[in-house]
């Protein structure tokens, strides 16, 4: 697998969240719902990885979890969480929340203005998004800890970096954009609410 696609996927992961901290800030809770619903899937494909390299013994990342090409290698949202199901990374409660907030993000993208949902639903869905991160968040630094404890996997115990360095050296070259990266480091969207 190339250290390039992984190394991709993790700017995509910490650009997400920043621009994710911005779009709440700003009010603008589509964007959030999307960006929610990326970084979620996310941190369940990086689950799976750590997972499989647990119970592998070994370094190996299945470059089919971290990049999609436009044609082949997709692994849908909903076959992210069947996996995760499988392999006890997430309970079933854990899997029927997903499954759940994966419909309501949807008809609030694809349906928004032939439906009743309001924008305030949008923002329900929006904290019910913040719940599942904050859950899988713990589970994966659970993983992680794990791989750190066995010595096997990926994960070592690294340098304290600050947001600010985060944002330069994983989320600026994702993000790609001059005035949104300006306007991210003036108003110190670094926060995180995970």
């Amino acid at each position: 697998m190339s250290w390039k696609k992984f190394g991709s996927f993790i700017e995509g992961i910490t650009a997400a969240q920043f621009l994710k901290n911005r779009a709440g800030e700003k009010g603008c809770f589509i964007e959030y719902l999307c960006l929610s619903a990326t970084i979620t899937d996310a941190i369940l494909r990086t689950a799976i990885i750590l997972t499989n390299q647990i119970n592998n013994s070994n370094k190996e990342i299945d470059s089919k979890l971290c990049y999609q090409d436009k044609l082949k290698n997709k692994i849908t949202e909903r076959e992210i969480y069947r996996i995760s199901y499988k392999m006890n990374i997430i309970d079933k409660k854990l899997f029927d929340k997903l499954n759940n907030i994966y419909d309501n993000r949807n008809e609030s993208i694809h349906r928004y203005a032939i439906t009743e949902i309001k924008y305030n639903d949008i923002l329900s869905y929006c904290e019910i998004y913040d719940t599942i991160i904050k859950e899988l968040n713990s589970i994966l630094y659970g993983i992680e800890k794990l791989q750190i404890e066995k010595e096997i996997g990926i994960t070592v115990l690294g340098p304290e970096c600050t947001a600010a360095e985060l944002f330069d050296t994983y989320a600026k070259e994702k993000i790609n954009n001059d005035s949104i990266i300006k306007e991210i480091k003036e108003n110190k969207y670094f926060k995180s609410k995970d």
